[in-house]
């Protein structure tokens, strides 16, 4: 069984997915998000998104999971109101009981921002940003791959080292002309 990274009664994330609880209308069940998938997550109080949300469902561009208390939000509750971009059309939305530990955790698991903004309706991110030290992270991983695939065998040339000239293959110093 895998290890419950953060959990709520709207949530739970897990090292490789993010569960959104009673996701689909009518039947309640459960929506599995792979956490590479996630482009952007937005997030904001739900004091300030009343207008833009749905208790449960379809709202623009965003589907909601249940939480029928989202759109008369209670000012001792603090809760925030998430929406994932994974690049459909159609974003997932659900809402969070403690923000900054939700944040803190699935801020370990991906690189995708984090904006306190809700995006605008038709908004959509082609690609997932990558910061310089991910990319970096990334490259030299690859390059371990490679050193670990190449056979270790005497004679061959180093990868850096440039091939020697075909004169010198050869031997030949004086050219031929024609005439």
């Amino acid at each position: 069984m895998e290890k419950i990274l953060y959990s709520d009664k709207f949530v739970e994330l897990y090292a490789e997915k993010l569960v959104i609880k009673t996701y689909y209308f009518p039947i309640g069940t459960n929506k599995h998000i792979s956490i590479k998938d996630i482009r952007c997550i937005y997030y904001k109080k739900q004091e300030d998104t009343i207008l833009c949300t749905k208790g449960w469902g379809m709202a623009i561009t965003v589907w909601w999971g249940c939480d029928m208390k989202r759109q008369f939000p209670s000012t001792k509750t603090n809760f925030y109101n998430v929406a994932l971009d994974t690049g459909t059309f159609i974003k997932q939305g659900f809402s969070v009981v403690d923000i900054h530990k939700f944040l803190r955790v699935i801020r370990s698991l991906t690189n995708a921002p984090c904006e306190n903004r809700f995006p605008d309706a038709f908004e959509k991110r082609d690609k997932l940003v990558q910061t310089e030290t991910s990319k970096k992270i990334e490259e030299e991983k690859m390059l371990d791959k490679k050193k670990e695939n190449l056979p270790e065998i005497n004679g061959i040339p180093d990868i850096d080292e440039r091939p020697p000239s075909y004169d010198d293959v050869v031997g030949t110093t004086s050219k031929i002309h024609l005439a």
